[in-house]
């Protein structure tokens, strides 16, 4: 009696898992004879998070589930579709209680191009889903549309040098050296991967613009062609890839929680492997919230839908066949704080770069580096703005990187200025550097 009590246990259970969503789908219409079609989705959440979405519809309203890929959390969702194109949703908890809009356009080539948005307006998100010809069932890899590539070329006579990394929906952040003036400026633009078109703009670290590239890329060779903004004056732009570097991605989400983790992968697995370590760590004390959140919730609302939610990311200042540096920052919506490490690795001698090993042992850099820095920031163009005055003035500068150029000192991430950067010229370091040969020897 017993084995045959577990029997049919074992039997209900397979029946139950055997349940695909569009079982689930079908089962939500009073009338299965009444739906016209069912459709698969699959895509992801503002460009990181994988979703899928099966729908089916009988002519009047469109009903499905929506569930992440790698959690396997589900919600159910209801609404019209106006004119066979505007897709007009609302998503429900397993209480039937709504949590969500979904609002966009949807066809059967694209798929459906929407906003995720939370019942309170607190978050919103990008929704890209194409159609499926049967019902998804594993995520991709959440880094397969990112990357860290590096150029040379000129903007008109200038000759630059150029790392870009691609992240989240398109956006493009990085830096451009030039040689004429000896320095590094900041870029920030957006690439459309389907047309291949790019536009970004080069600015100094006062925000001075140096110049507005409108361009594409040739999808087969990656070289970037196009016309730049100069002074007003238009001239011609054209890069060549030398190299480009993976980017490493961790991603979950479910009702209460959402990370999303990027961060550069080289070659080097000795790097590669320092990296891993100091992000795992902080995932370990980011999960650990978020369990004791859920352990001390009164329960799943509206209120705390996707309420914790944690990103992690980064920059890369410098890139050669020899030498990566750049920095990796952390925040949460719980700490309502900016976190993170700077990295300065010789990838050829296989070791980090600290600042005690640049100088001579007699020498305080500390010092040093502190007066140069108070000095510097009174020629910021908003030092006279009493809030960004008082503000810089706190800030420890606690972050060093290795430029062509010289060392970059830069202030913790904030959501109000971002990140403040002062660099030292090599020029002015000779005297007190342990091996005034290290930087060419690494950074050429």
């Amino acid at each position: 009696m017993k084995a045959a009590t577990i029997f049919l246990a074992i039997i209900i259970s397979f029946s139950a898992s055997a349940q695909t969503v569009e079982d689930e789908v079908r089962a939500m219409f009073s009338d299965e004879n009444t739906i016209e079609w069912i459709q698969h989705y699959k895509g992801r959440m503002n460009d990181i998070n994988d979703v899928a979405i099966t729908l089916g519809s009988d002519g009047k309203t469109c009903k499905g589930i929506l569930w992440y890929l790698r959690s396997k959390a589900k919600f159910s969702v209801s609404g019209t579709i106006v004119n066979d194109t505007i897709l007009e949703l609302t998503e429900y908890d397993e209480n039937q209680v709504a949590t969500a809009k979904i609002t966009g356009e949807m066809n059967p080539l694209d798929g459906i191009n929407a906003n995720w948005g939370t019942i309170d307006g607190t978050l919103g998100e990008s929704l890209i889903l194409l159609p499926t010809s049967q019902e998804p069932r594993y995520p991709g890899y959440c880094g397969d549309n990112k990357w860290i590539q590096k150029y040379t070329g000129k903007i008109g006579e200038e000759t630059v040098e150029m790392t870009l990394r691609r992240g989240n929906n398109g956006l493009l952040k990085g830096t451009a050296y030039y040689a004429s003036v000896n320095e590094t400026y900041l870029i920030e633009g957006a690439l459309a991967d389907k047309s291949g078109s790019i536009d970004f703009v080069i600015k100094d670290l006062n925000w001075n613009e140096k110049a507005a590239v409108i361009a594409k890329v040739d999808l087969e060779t990656n070289q970037i062609l196009g016309k730049a903004n100069v002074n007003d004056i238009e001239t011609s732009c054209n890069f060549s890839m030398l190299d480009r570097l993976s980017v490493g991605c961790i991603e979950y989400a479910d009702f209460l929680t959402k990370s999303e983790v990027t961060f550069p992968k080289t070659r080097n697995q000795n790097f590669n492997e320092l990296i891993e370590e100091e992000i795992q760590n902080w995932l370990k004390l980011s999960r650990a919230y978020t369990k004791e959140y859920l352990e001390t919730a009164s329960g799943l609302t509206t209120d705390n839908r996707s309420i914790l939610r944690s990103y992690c990311w980064y920059e890369i200042d410098y890139l050669s066949d020899n030498f990566i540096s750049g920095k990796v920052y952390y925040t949460n919506t719980w700490d309502d704080d900016f976190k993170g490490f700077s990295f300065n690795y010789d990838l050829t001698g296989n070791r980090s770069i600290s600042l005690q090993g640049i100088f001579k042992r007699d020498f305080n850099y500390d010092e040093f580096i502190q007066k140069y820095i108070e000095k510097e920031v009174k020629n910021r163009p908003f030092y006279g703005d009493g809030f960004y005055e008082n503000w810089i003035k706190e800030q420890k500068f606690e972050y060093f990187n290795i430029r062509k150029e010289g060392l970059v000192f830069s202030t913790n991430f904030s959501g109000v200025y971002g990140e403040q950067q002062i660099v030292i010229p090599f020029e002015a370091l000779i005297p007190y550097l342990r091996d005034g040969d290290i930087f060419e020897e690494i950074v050429n």
